[in-house]
């Protein structure tokens, strides 16, 4: 679908729109000029429908502002989200929705009348220069925080962009994956929601992925495991991969983001299981893998925040079902599945979670290690 609304037509839809100045283009959110990585629902005829963390979607516009409405689900009524907002590479806000209507002003000036009351302002970047920009919007909560919608889009100059890389690579896994409870810079650890501690675009992936200029996209749950969730969770993993909403197990996903990697990071709410019950677990699901990212190098990671008996466990189960994988043909190309041991443990955010800072060491060693295991060029 390729829908442009100018005028008057603004005004009778907006609930995600971004605007600019000098009589700007104004699109809803399926146009092309629109970019979106990771898992993305499209059959609401609103605009498309994100909900893990970390996903985000991109756009460039040429003038010195623009307005993005943005709905959010607003499960169960009071939950929100958190948005990164990117401007040509540079982070410049992190966001709460508001309500369930929300209009992201980023520039100068709100360029357009709002619909109605009911939707919520937000000023962002006030002071953006004129000239051709870059904007990438991210998802720092996860599925559990419910959807985030792109309704309409309105920029001088609107146009489709996308980092100039081609690698691709796909996060698997929990809490840390997610990006929970890893920033407080707002509201202290242990206060607020548990959610206005998630920082997504700041995890180990999302950063291992922007050293890497590679486009990046979770699968990740907090909670969740490979055979063992915690927290009242229904599913495990290995059952809701296939699926754009991962924590209610909703929606198919088609796969459309072939990742080039594919990094998995499982067993921290596991716990020591019975080793050859979760090594068979694990196998079966990087057939899986291998079966839905058919080019993918397939990689896995100890959790970054297990104790010593539980590395303990990852010492002797990965290595097993590396093998083991690799033996059934699930490798692929790359003709073996390298696995990562952390030596520390990383609790130094809220609910012994990683910290921002720790997501950035953990996410240095892995950078480190697809480099020299994965064969990932200097530049990149």
């Amino acid at each position: 679908m390729n829908l442009r609304l100018t005028g008057i037509a603004l005004s009778a839809a907006a609930t995600l729109m971004v605007a600019c100045h000098n009589a700007p283009t104004v699109v809803n959110g399926f146009d092309d000029a629109i970019s979106y990585i990771g898992r993305v629902d499209r059959s609401d005829s609103i605009g498309p429908r994100q909900w893990g963390a970390g996903a985000y979607f991109t756009f460039a516009f040429d003038g010195d502002g623009c307005d993005v409405d943005i709905r959010d689900q607003r499960l169960y009524g009071n939950s929100y989200n958190y948005l990164e907002v990117v401007v040509d590479g540079e982070p410049v806000a992190r966001v709460r929705t508001l309500g369930e209507r929300n209009r992201l002003t980023i520039g100068k000036t709100q360029l357009t009348a709002p619909a109605d009351t009911a939707v919520k302002i937000i000023a962002v970047a006030d002071s953006l220069a004129a000239g051709p920009h870059t904007v990438l919007i991210a998802r720092d909560t996860e599925c559990a925080m419910g959807f985030t919608q792109v309704e309409q889009v309105a920029a001088k100059g609107l146009e489709a962009w996308q980092p100039s890389a081609d690698l691709k690579i796909e996060f698997i896994g929990n809490s840390i994956t997610s990006g929970m409870d890893c920033y407080d810079g707002e509201i202290p650890f242990g206060q607020g929601t548990w959610y206005d501690h998630h920082r997504a675009y700041y995890a180990y992936g999302p950063r291992t992925a922007r050293a890497l200029n590679a486009q990046w996209s979770l699968a990740s749950v907090s909670g969740i495991g490979l055979i063992h969730s915690c927290c009242d969770h229904k599913f495990v993993l290995p059952q809701t991969y296939d699926k754009v909403n991962l924590v209610d197990n909703e929606i198919p996903y088609d796969f459309a983001f072939q990742p080039d990697i594919v990094v998995s990071a499982l067993g921290q709410n596991d716990g020591v299981q019975d080793s050859a019950t979760f090594a068979s677990a694990y196998v079966d699901f990087i057939g899986h893998l291998r079966e839905k990212n058919p080019e993918a190098q397939i990689v896995l990671l100890s959790s970054p925040m297990a104790n010593d008996t539980l590395r303990a466990f990852f010492r002797q189960i990965l290595p097993a079902v590396a093998d083991e994988a690799t033996r059934r043909g699930f490798a692929g190309k790359a003709g073996e599945i390298p696995y990562l041991i952390y030596d520390n443990e990383y609790h130094d955010g809220g609910t012994d979670h990683p910290s921002m800072a720790q997501q950035g060491e953990i996410a240095d060693k892995l950078i480190a290690f697809l480099r020299d295991s994965v064969g990932i060029a200097k530049q990149n």
